[in-house]
């Protein structure tokens, strides 16, 4: 939360292993819950996620990674 006067998550999207696009928000502050848009749960597997980030100054930034689902 001291963050959030500097920085705000513009985009986020999760993907399975296959590459296909699980979650594209509208709401990034809200994060992925682990669940595929229509409301199912996802599998307990390894996701890859790009995040994207504006600071303050205007400058954006995209963070990758991976995130392990785990039931």
């Amino acid at each position: 939360d001291n963050f959030r006067q500097y920085i705000e998550v513009v985009k986020l999207k999760v993907y399975n292993r296959w590459g296909n696009l699980l979650y594209d928000n509208e709401l990034p502050d809200e994060g992925w819950d682990g669940r595929f848009d229509n409301g199912e749960e996802a599998p307990a597997e390894v996701y890859t996620y790009i995040l994207t980030v504006e600071y303050i100054n205007g400058q954006v930034e995209p963070f990758k990674g991976t995130v392990t689902l785990i039931k």
